[in-house]
């Protein structure tokens, strides 16, 4: 790596594009210098971390209380020592000298296969892949997966969650600006709710709590899966398959957020196609909930474009089925 400006105290500066360009150099050197020390470091954690379950072996819980007692210690999120422990595990022969940066790394985790995860790192490596790249060509490796791989059954029919019900999430840790943590309900899409100190102590992080309306409390239990389901109230049918949302989070707390039905592909607005399925699906909402247009939904992921990935109830009807049903949307 050639030297950067601050460690040549002499360089010539003879007019400001010499600056700029000595000052672009030492700054695109230092970061990628900062992100291959982020990596080692996390990948190095994380081995230390594999090395004492291995050696300290009790179950499951021992591992999840380990992860909690780590983040408390150093006052980081549970999730990072979590993700460090599973890069360690999924890169066990890291190289000294990487390319990839930590966010490629946390993108590549979410692949469940070894052999596909370590195929994308090379190719990501070999191509100097920016991770937009790298997440674009993770969604068309799972749209080329086989239809089971996809969330659909062998007749094409999509695999329906259960509907959300109650107002289910969990505990979490959050970072505060004095360099503290505090434990909080995780509401989603980055809202926090602060816990009372009783409730911190009751509750360790990742415990799953519903809200309870008769009696305006949070109480312990609820099924995880429901974490990730909410009430909105549609503002506007985008496309087909996109909706504007303003979803209720609870407490009072609303997000303003677009949704894209998972599974299912509509033709692009301002297309013959495209504008029947968008004014099929704005009477569909209609007929369904007005007037007040709720939804239920499930969303776990965003795509490329900041939309979430959503399972969709207008009423009675599961919106991705549907399109699929009425041929309006193809498979995705």
């Amino acid at each position: 790596m050639a030297p950067t400006a601050l460690e040549r105290p002499h360089l010539s500066l003879a007019s400001y594009a010499a600056l700029k360009k000595a000052v672009a150099d030492t700054l695109v050197q230092g970061q990628a210098q900062i992100e291959q020390l982020k990596v080692r470091v996390y990948w190095q954690t994380g081995t230390l971390i594999d090395q004492y379950l291995n050696q300290h072996p009790q179950g499951t819980t021992h591992g999840q209380q380990l992860m909690v007692r780590l983040a408390k210690d150093f006052q980081m999120e549970v999730t990072l020592f979590y993700r460090m422990l599973k890069f360690a595990q999924s890169f066990p022969n890291l190289a000294t000298s990487q390319e990839l940066t930590w966010s490629h790394y946390r993108e590549l985790l979410t692949v469940p296969s070894p052999k596909k995860r370590l195929i994308l790192a090379r190719l990501a490596t070999q191509h100097h892949w920016p991770v937009r790249r790298l997440r674009h060509e993770l969604a068309k490796s799972q749209g080329a997966a086989s239809a089971s791989n996809k969330g659909h059954t062998p007749s094409g029919q999509l695999q329906e969650p259960d509907r959300p019900t109650r107002e289910v999430r969990r505990v979490a840790w959050l970072a505060a600006l004095d360099g503290k943590t505090q434990k909080v309900v995780d509401l989603g899409f980055n809202n926090y709710l602060a816990l009372t100190s009783a409730q911190a102590k009751r509750w360790d992080t990742g415990t799953v709590i519903t809200w309870q309306p008769a009696t305006q409390q949070w109480q312990k239990g609820g099924a995880l899966d429901d974490i990730y389901g909410y009430r909105g109230q549609v503002e506007r049918v985008v496309d087909g398959d996109t909706l504007l949302v303003h979803i209720h989070l609870g407490l009072n707390i609303k997000r303003r957020q677009y949704l894209r039905v998972r599974g299912a592909n509509v033709a692009e607005r301002h297309t013959p196609v495209g504008d029947k399925a968008r004014l099929a699906v704005q009477r569909l909402l209609k007929k369904e909930t007005h007037p007040t247009y709720q939804i239920d939904f499930k969303s776990r992921s965003r795509d490329l474009y900041d939309r979430y990935i959503a399972d969709i109830w207008l009423g009675g009807v599961y919106l991705n089925q549907w399109l699929l049903d009425q041929g309006l949307a193809t498979p995705a």
